[in-house]
């Protein structure tokens, strides 16, 4: 189903909504790194910690924007080769986030987070469409 006109808005600003609180998440992450570099010995640390919480709840709305996008079948075109690189990765991860799993450290989280670039492209990824998003709707 094509979506027109008004509806398309509609659906286009809901999905800037959770980029911009990504977004805004995103930024508390990183002031909160350059306050305090996390100690990589003890990871446990660092998701008990405000800071990894950031992390968390980052790429959890950035997954939920690649879905909605994806969903709608929007293409962003400066960002679908870092969204399918990174889709089912962030999706796993998105759910051991918001889904308690067995584990405290779910091997569900580390497939992401074993990718060194996996920072960059979902940077990337989240600049392309939040340009993107304020182009479509005229921010």
């Amino acid at each position: 189903m094509r979506l027109n006109g008004r509806k398309r808005r509609e659906v286009l600003i809901a999905i800037h909504r959770h980029w911009y609180w990504a977004d805004r998440i995103r930024d508390e992450y990183f002031e909160r790194l350059k306050a305090n570099p996390p100690n990589n010995s003890n990871i446990v640390e660092f998701f008990s910690t405000g800071d990894g919480m950031y992390l968390c709840l980052w790429f959890g709305l950035e997954f939920a924007v690649y879905e909605a996008l994806r969903g709608k079948k929007f293409v962003i075109p400066n960002a679908e080769r870092e969204i399918t690189r990174i889709f089912e990765s962030l999706k796993q991860f998105r759910n051991a986030i918001f889904h308690i799993q067995p584990e405290y450290l779910s091997p569900k989280m580390f497939k992401l987070l074993n990718d060194p670039m996996h920072q960059a492209i979902i940077n990337k990824a989240h600049k392309e469409i939040g340009q993107w998003l304020s182009n479509e709707i005229s921010i």
